[in-house]
């Protein structure tokens, strides 16, 4: 395989199938560091398959020629050694703000640890050498499986008095592992050590391509004024021939005109005679009265107004509502809590009697238990009554305390309430089982 600018001879060497070994070849970094040239290396591993990548990135502000990766510096414990069956070429160009893998593919073999590191140099456009600095993977271990040694059957020991064979099933012999041939190391080639690598010619300084000079551009000449434009001849349109008359219809026979009689003037009828006008009945002319003499005016009365009562409307008395002692329903909930042991118990009442009640008051509660356990009330009930509680509301009392010992706990409490009518109701609920000291 031939190589390439830039390539040294012991990378030729292992592309083409040499071997790499601990101590076998020293790797030194070539060129000055430049600020944002930089590089990573990953390793890929199938088995005893090896792909080494190393990425170069060109993070400074100039464009880099001549992108070249170092031959690898393999570090191995044991007799572990990396064959290398590919290698890189050299990049030409790395632009600005871009990256470029360098990828080299080998087979493991032997028994130990291998460490790998590599640099990438480059070359500024003004000619300086310059690199990333030496990267270095992860390292890679392999191991061999020990050969399976058949084990010896024990040497049955004698014994003076013979012991009598017990007749048994056949034993089933299981045949002896064959050992497995010992493995022929294969020849390795050593890699003699490289020489340091000389650092390359400098580029020859670039020669400013001559600037173009672009000729001041002349002013554009008038255009040809256009030709006139001959006008279209125009298209006589022939004149339309009118259109023959087509038969004429035949003349309609006219309807007979109906004849209306002349109406004969009304006789006048006899004249009314003349009115004789009544005579006028002359009214003598009155005679004047005499002036009347004011009187004096007679002294201004105060007027009592005495208001208007307005009729008070007559009050019906509404008979009370009809009152069902059964629709008084009431629910008692009580639990214990853990810490000092608390309990609690809440009485929900609902009057759905169909009348509002009033007076309602909570009693109780009437405490027995069982076993050691003792229930004592600290307050309650809360409130201790309600003035009213309309149809189809409810109200809630409640009662807290201590628990002590271990039982259980039975609480019973009442409620009374008065129908409108004054008849009154009452009943007694039974509360949840309170279980001292409460379940985990």
């Amino acid at each position: 395989m031939a190589c390439r600018k830039g390539l040294v001879a012991l990378a030729c060497l292992l592309a083409s199938g040499g071997w790499l070994r601990a101590a076998d070849a020293q790797i030194a970094v070539h060129g000055d560091p430049l600020k944002g040239f930089t590089a990573s290396c990953s390793i890929a591993r199938g088995g005893d398959a090896v792909t080494v990548e190393i990425r170069a990135v060109n993070g400074s502000v100039v464009d880099l020629t001549g992108v070249t990766a170092s031959h690898l510096n393999v570090d191995a414990t044991g007799d572990a050694g990396l064959r290398l069956t590919t290698a890189p070429v050299m990049r030409d160009v790395l632009i600005r703000h871009n990256g470029h893998s360098f990828k080299w593919r080998g087979t493991l073999s032997g028994q130990g640890t291998v460490s790998i590191c590599s640099d990438v140099t480059a070359e500024t456009p003004t000619g300086v050498t310059v690199t990333t600095g030496l990267v270095c993977c992860e390292p890679l271990t392999r191991t061999i499986e020990p050969t399976i040694t058949p084990r010896e059957r024990p040497t049955l020991r004698p014994t003076s008095t013979p012991i009598p064979t017990k007749t048994s099933r056949p034993r089933i012999e299981i045949p002896t592992n064959t050992p497995r041939p010992t493995r022929t190391p294969t020849t390795r080639i050593v890699v003699p050590t490289s020489t340091p690598r000389v650092p390359s010619t400098p580029l020859p300084t670039r020669t400013p391509r001559p600037r173009i000079e672009i000729p001041t551009s002349t002013p554009r000449v008038p255009s040809t004024p256009l030709p006139t434009r001959t006008p279209r001849p125009r298209i006589e349109i022939p004149t339309i021939t009118p259109r023959v008359p087509s038969t004429p219809l035949p003349t309609r026979t006219p309807r007979p005109r109906i004849e209306i009689p002349t109406i004969t003037p009304r006789v006048p009828s006899t004249p009314l005679p003349t009115r004789t006008p009544r005579p006028r009945i002359e009214i003598p002319t009155s005679t004047a009265r005499p002036t009347r003499t004011p009187q004096t005016p007679l002294p201004t009365r105060t007027v009592r107004v005495i208001p208007t009562r307005t009729p008070v409307p007559t009050y019906t008395p509404i008979p009370p509502a009809a009152c069902d002692p059964a629709g008084l329903t009431a629910i008692c909930t009580a639990g214990v809590f853990d810490g000092p042991v608390l309990f609690t118990a809440n009485l929900q009442v609902f009057n759905g009697t169909g009348a509002p009640l009033t007076n309602v008051t909570a009693s109780g509660p009437a405490i027995t238990t069982t076993g050691t356990a003792s229930v004592r009330v600290s307050s309650g009930p809360q409130p201790r009554s309600l003035d009213l509680l309309s149809e189809n509301k409810s109200a809630r009392f409640k009662w807290q305390g201590t628990a002590e010992g271990r039982g259980l706990g039975f609480l019973h409490v009442g409620i009374e309430a008065t129908c409108p009518n004054g008849d009154p109701i009452s009943a007694v609920i039974e509360c949840s089982t309170l279980v001292i000291p409460p379940r985990p």
